[in-house]
């Protein structure tokens, strides 16, 4: 069976310091703070230190274990903050694991990536980036051709003082792109 209409719910990045990134995509961007929680040691693990509680709900996060869950080392903690930013939500989760690599991939690599906001003033918006401490504008402002099915959509990427690639777009044509698609699934041929 094929989820039909399932969309994206939230995306979540891990940032060495969740204080420090919240502070940028809430000053930055205009994001807007949900919820923020922390969670110890795993209480599936025997050693834990922290009793059963059976007064208080199971957390879904530590049904079963948080390594088993999460794939994560059994002693990981983490703290997390969910932020809005224009109807999307962004998770932040600040891990401490004892097995935690620090290495960001390149936007090139496996398992690299990029979050992109569409902001009303790209040069504006990359301007402020650039005068935060720790991180790179990476380049100026470009404007996508007339080849392209954005056609003068206006782009730049950032990357935050922790490795996240950050893509800021003028807003999108998105009627153009809706169009395009269309026409090109009419034009495709049906397989039997």
């Amino acid at each position: 069976m094929t989820a039909r209409g399932a969309g994206v719910d939230h995306v979540g990045i891990t940032v060495p310091d969740l204080d420090a990134a919240s502070s940028l995509f809430v000053r930055l961007l205009g994001a807007r703070s949900l919820y923020r929680r922390a969670f110890p040691a795993d209480p599936a693990r025997p050693e834990s230190a922290e009793p059963a509680d059976p007064a208080r709900p199971t957390d879904p996060a530590r049904a079963g274990g948080l390594s088993r869950q999460l794939a994560v080392h059994p002693d990981a903690t983490f703290r997390v903050e969910r932020l809005r930013l224009a109807g999307t939500d962004l998770e932040l989760w600040e891990w401490h694991a004892p097995d935690q690599a620090t290495a960001v991939p390149r936007v090139c690599d496996l398992g690299g990536a990029h979050l992109a906001f569409e902001v009303a003033d790209v040069a504006a918006t990359a301007e402020a980036f650039r005068a935060e401490p720790g991180v790179r504008v990476l380049g100026e402002p470009q404007t996508l051709g007339a080849d392209h099915p954005l056609a003068g959509r206006v782009w730049i990427y950032v990357l935050l003082p922790w490795g996240t690639a950050v893509e800021l777009v003028s807003p999108s044509p998105r009627e153009a792109i809706e169009a395009q698609a269309e026409s090109e699934a009419v034009s495709r041929p049906r397989r039997s």
